[in-house]
């Protein structure tokens, strides 16, 4: 079965968003996590059905989970998606991902 994993920058981006809706409600920011990631496992399934953004990440695609854009790449051999960044959607996506180097 197709599976998500996240990229060290993903999992410092899910505990920064945890971490600020926890400042006004802990519950929420828990169960926002676990959203996060179900949907990143949802779109294991389905990796193409992303938006292609291969302007800030060759081969990259993307799509929203509410008010934030979750980045990943499709790694095949693994029969998986690298998940590589959850960023707000008010952020600077294109000076984040430019400032960023995702090896294998």
């Amino acid at each position: 079965m197709p599976r998500a994993f996240f990229h060290p920058l993903a999992e410092q981006d899910l505990k920064d968003i945890t971490y600020f809706i926890a400042q006004d409600d802990v519950d929420r920011a828990l169960a926002f996590a676990e959203e996060l990631e179900a949907i990143c496992q949802k779109r294991a399934l389905f990796p193409a059905a992303g938006k292609a953004c291969d302007h800030l990440l060759s081969g990259g695609r993307c799509f929203p989970y509410k008010n934030y854009i979750i980045y990943y790449r499709s790694v095949p051999k693994l029969n998986a998606i690298e998940i590589l960044h959850i960023l707000h959607g008010a952020r600077d996506h294109e000076r984040i991902m430019r400032d960023e180097h995702y090896g294998h």
